[in-house]
């Protein structure tokens, strides 16, 4: 993946060209009597001088995710009024540097700034209430960098409130020592532990060699802190990896049934005979940025610990890859650990810190970090030397000398294409000096007077050492480089998992190539197929027909199209194949036809496309309305919205409860402005009398800055908004507020117009435009393709345990980690689901089974 950085890079722009967009829109304001307009301009000035002001590792993540939209509506303003249709807004599609240097080539001469000003004229000109989502936009951006500047001016450390440890990283020290005994007692080596020849345990007392996996220690939404450590054998022919949840409380509630208990020395047991159950460790290639916030972020966290008294150096940490069973040759995929404080492997460290003495830097261990991140960021060794007396005076001013001689040479060095290396720079060089880390008089006053021994001065230091070192780290990681939460994660399962077996003959190979071959033309844009995107998604549906029918997979999914009806006589329809998938017809309006029709196109669309996407699901069509106007404005007729209403409550509970129905998804690219109970009442139902096992997915809506539209915000039901091709999320959709939860979105414009004339030679007057209906109807037709597909996988795969994990994928949390994990952040909270990149990262069927337990995993963190 390329290491992309487009949110700082963006920030950066917004500075360069707020000014200069402010000087010339605040007169053309002031000349044409707008005032919004000249708020506008107002805001700009501020936010040129806010981001001037403030270092830009310091900037909050949200307001420099926020940055490249506030360049396409600089572009925008530059060149109104906008044109009508999304195929002629390229700015929508464009990068910051791209939207920068369109944005200068209009400022550059007398002859273009004419034209802008006739553009900015125009904008001037418009009504307030066209204006006011651009006031609205960048006053939100004005204020978050004001509120930004006043708290770090403001806050006796010079932090502001973002700068804080993420509450997942923050837990009580007790948590550290209780890991490090319970490792410690798990990892004892027991003579009767052992079977094989090969793996018998020493004479005398002593632990296997075991680590701890830095890229661990995140706290869990049941109060349990997550830690992931590898254990070698006694002669160290293969590492077994372990999970560690560590209580946040003494006394707390336990099921068994969940987690494999393994009793003091065990482990020796399960060393004799590696189950590989945890397949997914972590699979990603390392940056320097990625690599670097891994250590500094573990380092802190375990500051005031016993893992402390372990040696942390370059030649400490340890770098494993992962199994080639699990890994393609040639991708280099790495986890990052460390040693305990136990065993025979375990090196003394220095002191935490020295009080007296001519030492150059007072804290040794963080001049380690220090020396340690150098080296990643040098990418070359550090030679520590081999002091007769290590970590004396003597040695740990050498080292702390060659460092800050390493360090000139850091900041002279340029990481190609990577313009914040500064805030790397500034990282490093926080560790190299002392007097960041020491403590204030009335720490050393407290220290005095404190017989706890909870060593405040430890905390202070702990405390700078985010602030200075990880944060700045953090940021980097999370805008440049797109850092997932946590690397994906599968519980041992209570049964010895044993050896998989891939479908690896020449037809999945062939399969596999041709979703690879399309992923590639899709990214470079030289797709052979006019049908774009939705060919990508055939390909792959292709490839999930083979899987099932290897497998023997027999029960189709269900899916329930609530809409407009659809009309079977469409040329697309009449292939007895795709005729024969519609597998029923109700009719809840006053009409009442016995047969499938429809009157206005929407409800064809919707199935057309949801079966372009699903081509082996079975279709079940619901007509609720004779046209969307129905839908959207019933609230103007009494009389229609009770029919209405009553419509569509009825075809939920039909489509979910039927017999010969009962659906595993239900489908409703529509919506309305307010919640009405009749339809909450039928979801409820349907998904109480299901057991929560019934998908619902519904149009987030198109209306701008209004809220997201009822039924997608009924809180049983997948809320879908729409992109283009690309993943930019359209303007169109609704907002959300900044505490909202994260958002879904998928293709929704961009549509080929082959399909949109197919549809319009029979409804001329059929609503046909780009929003979230369109991507509600794909979002539903990726989901029945992922549940045909983790019906087919345990069978494929012959390990018959997995179907209980590949069934959670049936109800909403399963689904949702689902289409998160094949996602694409997109800007803050937004995720645009992308299975053509999904697929075509993977290389084989075992690696999507991985994903699907770690998106299953994470449904309880």
């Amino acid at each position: 993946m390329a290491h992309t950085q487009d949110s700082l890079i963006a920030l950066q722009l917004v500075a360069s060209i707020a000014l200069e967009s402010s000087k010339i829109l605040f007169p053309l304001a002031v000349a044409n009597q707008s005032g919004p307009a000249a708020k506008v301009a107002i805001q700009l000035k501020f936010i040129a001088e806010n981001i001037s002001e403030q270092e830009l590792s310091q900037i909050p993540l949200e307001a420099q995710t926020i940055c490249t939209k506030a360049l396409q509506d600089l572009l925008q303003i530059a060149e109104w009024p906008p044109s009508r249709t999304l195929r002629d807004q390229p700015h929508i599609e464009k990068g910051p540097r791209e939207l920068r240097r369109t944005l200068i080539h209009l400022f550059q001469n007398e002859a273009s700034k004419r034209r802008v000003r006739q553009s900015v004229t125009k904008f001037c000109k418009e009504r307030p209430y066209v204006i006011q989502p651009f006031e609205s936009r960048f006053t939100y951006l004005s204020d978050l960098l004001t509120k930004n500047w006043v708290e770090s001016q403001s806050n006796l450390t010079g932090t502001a409130a973002h700068s804080l440890p993420p509450p997942r990283d923050v837990y009580p020290n007790q948590v550290h020592k209780l890991l490090i005994d319970g490792v410690q007692s798990h990892a004892a080596c027991m003579r009767e532990g052992h079977a094989g020849p090969g793996l018998q345990a020493t004479a005398k007392p002593n632990w296997h060699i075991t680590r701890l996996c830095l890229e661990s220690g995140f706290r869990t939404e049941d109060k349990r802190v997550l830690f992931k450590v590898v254990t070698a054998t006694s002669k160290m022919t293969h590492w077994q990896e372990f999970a560690f949840r560590v209580p946040m409380q003494r006394k707390e509630n336990f099921d068994p049934s969940k987690f494999t208990l393994i009793a003091n020395g065990d482990a020796c047991k399960y060393l004799d005979n590696p189950t590989y159950a945890r397949l997914s460790i972590g699979k990603y290639k390392f940056s320097k940025i990625k690599l670097s916030y891994t250590v500094a972020r573990a380092f802190w966290q375990f500051y005031n610990s016993e893992l402390m008294n372990v040696r942390w150096t370059s030649e400490d940490i340890s770098l494993f890859r992962l199994d080639q069973d699990f890994s393609s040759p040639e991708d280099i995929l790495l986890r990052v650990f460390v040693s305990f404080p136990f065993g025979s492997e375990c090196k003394k460290s220095p002191a935490e810190s020295y009080d007296e003495g001519y030492y150059t830097h007072r804290y040794p261990r963080i001049l380690c970090l220090g020396v340690i991140l150098l080296e990643i960021g040098l990418g070359q060794a550090i030679e520590m030397g081999n002091a007769s007396e290590p970590f004396s005076v003597e040695h740990i001013n050498r080292v702390h000398i060659k460092a800050g001689l390493k360090l000139r040479e850091l900041k002279k060095t340029k990481w190609d294409g990577f313009r914040s290396k500064g805030c790397f720079d500034e990282a490093v060089e926080n560790c190299l000096e002392s007097v960041n880390f020491k403590e204030t008089t009335n720490r050393q006053r407290s220290q005095h007077q404190s017989r706890s021994g909870e060593r405040p001065h430890l905390s202070e230091r702990r405390d700078a050492l985010y602030r200075k070192v990880v944060a700045p780290l953090s940021r980097l990681a999370m805008v440049g480089y797109q850092n997932s939460d946590e690397p994906p994660l599968i519980r041992i399962p209570n049964q010895v998992r044993s050896k998989s077996i891939s479908a690896n003959d020449e037809e999945f190979q062939h399969s596999w190539d041709e979703i690879h071959h399309t992923h590639s033309s899709f990214l470079s844009g030289h797709s052979e197929n006019r049908e774009g995107f939705l060919h990508h998604l055939q390909v792959i549906s292709g490839h999930i027909t083979r899987c099932r029918r290897v497998a023997k997979a027999i029960k189709p999914i269900r899916v329930a199209i609530l809409d407009t009806g659809c009309y079977k006589e469409l040329e697309f329809f009449k292939d007895d194949r795709r005729s024969n998938r519609i597998k029923g017809w109700k009719d809840f309006t006053t009409a009442g036809s016995h047969s499938a029709t429809d009157t206005f196109g929407h409800g064809t669309f919707m199935a057309r496309l949801l079966m372009h996407v699903a081509p082996i699901a079975d279709i079940y069509v619901i007509r609720v309305a004779e046209n969307t106007e129905d839908l959207e404005n019933h609230e103007q007729n009494i009389v229609k919205a009770c029919d209405m209403l009553l419509s569509i409550g009825n075809a939920i509970v039909h489509a979910g409860l039927d017999p010969e129905w009962k659906a595993d998804i239900i489908s409703m690219s529509f919506g309305m402005f307010n919640e009405h109970k009749n339809i909450s009442d039928a979801i409820n139902k349907v998904t109480k009398e299901r057991d929560g096992s019934v998908l619902f997915f519904a149009a987030a809506g198109n209306q701008g800055i209004k809220k997201e539209n009822f039924p997608a915000s009924h809180g049983d039901v997948i809320s879908i908004y729409a992109t283009n091709s690309e993943g930019a999320f359209l303007d169109s959709n609704p907002s959300q507020p900044d505490d909202g939860p994260k958002l879904l979105g998928t293709y929704g414009a961009d549509i080929p117009s082959s399909i949109r004339n197919e549809i319009q030679t029979h409804f001329p007057d059929a609503d046909l435009s780009a929003g979230s209906s369109i991507a509600t109807a794909i979002a539903a037709g990726v989901a029945a393709m992922m549940l045909s597909y983790v019906a087919a996988l345990p069978s494929l795969l012959k390990y018959k345990p997995f179907e209980t994990v590949c069934a959670k994928l049936h109800k909403k949390s399963g689904m949702q980690q689902m289409l998160y994990s094949m996602s694409v952040l997109k800007g803050y909270k937004h995720y645009f689901i992308n299975p053509v990149g999904f697929w075509g990262e993977k290389k084989k069927d075992l690696e999507v089974l991985t994903t699907v337990c770690a998106a299953v995993d994470k449904i309880n963190d």
